[in-house]
């Protein structure tokens, strides 16, 4: 019983820092949209 609601809380906790990551990120739809986020993200490593 006890490892059930540990495993369901832990099920829960990724499952909302998974929401939370999608709403802080923006989701890319097109792979002109993507090579422009990857030279961003690039540019921010130096």
């Amino acid at each position: 019983m006890e490892e059930e609601l540990a495993r369901d809380r832990t099920i829960r906790l990724f499952t909302f820092l998974r929401q939370l990551s999608e709403l802080r990120t923006k989701t890319v739809r097109s792979l002109e949209s993507y090579e422009n986020v990857l030279d961003a993200f690039l540019c921010l490593d130096k």
